[in-house]
């Protein structure tokens, strides 16, 4: 059922798979790319008060909607690979920083930054490492 594969998406029970992670971690990326990108172009260029508000209160929420997903995700994968959910922290914290980008303050751009590319790493080891999930698939 469609209800299912939602309530599996925003869970953070259970084990994920390779292929769930990696298709998550892309659209996670595509979307976070997209969002920012559209929040930039509102501030930079000559948009109206209200037009910029409403820019910026949907990236954040489309941000923060495919964050959840992807940190459930990412904690369901780690536990597959027999690592602890705490690394997860790692991609909350990108999340949190990226959010507060629109800011424009460099302690914040560089934290985002940072945690960026470790939650990358991150993210890199789980698309190979295999885990009880893909062993349980692949017999």
């Amino acid at each position: 059922m469609m209800s299912e594969g939602i309530v599996r998406l925003i869970s953070f029970k259970g084990t994920a798979s390779r292929k769930e992670w990696v298709i998550v971690f892309l659209l996670g990326a595509l979307t976070n790319i997209l969002s920012n990108g559209i929040i930039n172009v509102t501030i930079v260029t000559d948009t109206p008060p209200t037009a910029l508000i409403a820019m910026i209160i949907l990236g954040i929420a489309c941000n923060v909607a495919v964050g959840w997903i992807w940190l459930a995700t990412m904690v369901r994968r780690l536990r597959d690979v027999g690592l602890t959910p705490a690394w997860a922290l790692i991609g909350l914290m990108s999340l949190v920083f990226t959010i507060m980008t629109p800011t424009f303050e460099s302690v914040v751009i560089i934290l985002a930054i940072c945690f960026a590319f470790a939650s990358l790493f991150l993210s890199v080891i789980l698309m190979f490492k295999r885990g009880i999930h893909d062993e349980r698939n692949s017999t």
